[in-house]
Parts: structure tokens; C-alpha cells; sequence
């Protein structure tokens, strides 16, 4: 009996054991991974199409855990921002504040959307981030210059807007719901747009600096917005 429980004991510690070292493979290999991923994102210099070169305004992978604070990027309408597991999370503002708002007659400034806007920003501007949207909408969008040139992504492609006008339609897609690698180059008449890979150079006088200079990075009514990581720069023609 003795024997049989012994016997019992080494295979349940060798089940265990082979349990344990498969967990620790996995967690190197991890670890690893992100290692890679790391300093291929520190090693990698962005070049340039519009430009000569580039300067760095400002850079973050979102390391750092712990609440938005207040600088380069700002949370607004007070949605819920914060990194974690290096990753910038946005979420809605609270139903508390939200009912609020609308009893005051504002519908459009409640934070059920989260949103930032990034400020100050050059005048010739290269912005790139990887960015995922999640939730259910038609469309999102990035704005340059607040509400002046829009750039919504739909699901059959992207719109740009010039204060509300349409001027250009791209068959680029970028869905809700997936990663999207983004890069936006703008300088007076002209924006770059690049979406995992896919480039597209649009060129129009309405393209020009205005009041308000920023871009606001808006998300989805009752959804999340995730950040892996964004840098701009200043672009020298």
C-alpha cells in the first residue's frame, strides 16, 4: 500500500513539475518577445517623406503605470485615462458625469467617448502611433487642428474633411476593433497618410495650420481606446 502511494506521489510531482517548467518556458519566451519588440521601437528611426528630417517633440511606449497626468497628452471631458501593462487606456467618463452634462443640454461634450487631445504641436507635423478602437461605431477619427482636417476612417475607407467639407476619399481601411499602426505627415497643403503599411499622399490648399492648433484623438461612445505607443516630431522641409 505503502508502494502504491508513493508511486502515486512521484507521478502527481512529475505532472506538476512538467506543468511548472512549461509555464516557465512560456514566460521566458514572453518576456523575450517583448524585449524584442522594445528595443526594435527604441532602435527604429523613423525617415521621413515630406521632410528633410525630423526632430522629436515628444515619445512614450507607456511603461510607466499609473494615471494620465497632465502634459503632451490630455484626457478631456473628463474620460478616464491610464496606463497599464504598457498600454495608454482610455475609457468613458462616468454615468454620473455624463447625466450630468445632459441635464445641463450638452450632448456632445459628456466624455461617453474617450478623448485626448495632444498640444503643443509643430506646424509641420509627423505623428505616428499604434492605436486599437473598441466597441460599435461607423467610424472614428483623428482630428489636426481641432475640428479643422479630419480624418475619419469608415468602414469602406477613409474620409478627409476640411472644416466639414469633403476633399478627398481613400481607399485605406483601418477597422475598429484591430491594431492599426498609424502615420500622418502634414505640412501647408499636403498630408501623408499611412495605415499598417499602406501610404497615401493627399494634396490640397485647404490643407493649412489654423486656430486651435492640436489633434484630438477621438474614440468610441461607451468604448475603449488602447495606445501602444506614440511619438511626434517636427518636421525641417
Amino acid at each position: 500500500m505503502n508502494q502504491t502511494i508513493h508511486q502515486k506521489n512521484g507521478i502527481l510531482y512529475s505532472v506538476l513539475l512538467f506543468f511548472v517548467i512549461h509555464f516557465a518556458i512560456n514566460l521566458q519566451a514572453e518576456d523575450k518577445l517583448k524585449t524584442n519588440e522594445n528595443n526594435l521601437k527604441k532602435i527604429t528611426a523613423y525617415t521621413p517623406t515630406l521632410f528633410k528630417k525630423v526632430e522629436s517633440v515628444y515619445r512614450s511606449e507607456f511603461d510607466k503605470p499609473g494615471k494620465l497626468g497632465k502634459g503632451f497628452i490630455k484626457a478631456i471631458q473628463k474620460s478616464i485615462w491610464f496606463t497599464k501593462n504598457g498600454l495608454l487606456n482610455g475609457n468613458p467618463s462616468s454615468k454620473e458625469r455624463q447625466e450630468w452634462v445632459m441635464t445641463e443640454g450638452d450632448k456632445h461634450h459628456t466624455g461617453a467617448a474617450p478623448s485626448i487631445l495632444l498640444k503643443p504641436i509643430p506646424d509641420n507635423l509627423v505623428l505616428r502611433m499604434r492605436i486599437k478602437y473598441t466597441g460599435k461605431a461607423k467610424a472614428v477619427k483623428i482630428d489636426i487642428g481641432h475640428h479643422i482636417h479630419s480624418i475619419i476612417f469608415q468602414k469602406t475607407g477613409t474620409l478627409i474633411k476640411v472644416r466639414g467639407k469633403n476633399i478627398h476619399k481613400s481607399k485605406i481601411i483601418f477597422p475598429i476593433n484591430t491594431w492599426g499602426e498609424l502615420t500622418f505627415e502634414f505640412t501647408k497643403g499636403k498630408l501623408l497618410m499611412e495605415v499598417n503599411g499602406i501610404k497615401e499622399l493627399i494634396e490640397n490648399e485647404a490643407l493649412l495650420k489654423a486656430e486651435k492648433w492640436q489633434v484630438d484623438i477621438r474614440g468610441i461612445k461607451d468604448g475603449k481606446t488602447f495606445i501602444d505607443w506614440l511619438e511626434c516630431y517636427k518636421g525641417t522641409l
